[in-house]
């Protein structure tokens, strides 16, 4: 599985994962926000990867 399809997939659960469990809603929505944020950085880094790599070809 692709890194980015799996942080977002992983935050999809935390999401369900908090409507489900109600006491620890604030921690399973924070880690959703968590893996949010790893997906983004992750999109920049792939494409700051492929940007470099495509100028030193």
């Amino acid at each position: 599985m692709e890194t980015n399809q799996y942080f977002k997939s992983m935050s999809a659960f935390c999401k369900q994962r908090a409507k489900m469990d109600g006491e620890s809603e604030l921690f399973w929505l924070t880690e959703a926000e968590l893996l949010e944020r790893l997906a983004e950085t992750n999109r920049r880094l792939d494409h700051l990867v492929r940007e470099h790599g495509a100028q030193a070809a």
